[in-house]
């Protein structure tokens, strides 16, 4: 039994991205983009030390 070798991007990906842009990846960039802000958004790691501005990263406390 023989297969057929499907090229990488068969040859109507060329004229897609042509006419539409190359939305696969401009999607993965901003999903890149969004895994490092929710990166930076969660980590919970920096609270108690200066901030780049030198204020307190500290989140709110009712009693102190």
């Amino acid at each position: 039994m023989t297969t057929a070798r499907t090229p990488e991007h068969p040859p109507i990906y060329a004229s897609l991205v042509a006419e539409l842009g190359d939305v696969l990846n401009e999607s993965r960039a901003v999903a890149r983009r969004t895994q490092e802000e929710s990166r930076r958004a969660l980590d919970w790691n920096a609270l108690g030390r200066p901030g780049p501005e030198g204020r307190s990263d500290r989140g709110f406390s009712a009693f102190g």
